[in-house]
């Protein structure tokens, strides 16, 4: 599953796209949160991002869920629906930016 896994994120470079806007995000607020709290850290739905129409970009994020590379929960009413990419998805994008970046020294060669 892992290799077919990192094979679609490979072809799908919004996917990827929309994988590193939450890992930034993620990073964002654990910088913002109190050194004292712990757990896992969430970050509100990404409604837009620019070059990806908001129908794919939600069908991505379903298509993310059910391969377990990003996960969410309903946090309240006021925020709604609150995201994280999961340690699967963690790999598979380092993964597949590991291979990108290969692809690119050797064509350099």
């Amino acid at each position: 599953m892992q290799l077919n896994t990192h094979h679609l994120l490979a072809e799908r470079p919004d996917w990827q796209a929309v994988l590193k806007l939450y890992l930034d995000l993620l990073d964002e607020v654990k910088i913002e949160r109190d050194s004292e709290e712990s757990g896992p850290r969430w970050a509100r739905r990404i409604p837009q991002i620019e070059n990806i129409d908001p129908e794919v970009l939600t069908e991505i994020h379903g298509q993310l869920i059910a391969m377990d590379l990003l996960t969410f929960q309903l946090e309240d009413k006021n925020d709604g629906l609150m995201y994280r990419i999961t340690g699967e998805g963690r790999r598979a994008l380092l993964a597949v930016e590991k291979q990108s970046i290969e692809s690119e020294s050797e064509m350099a060669a």
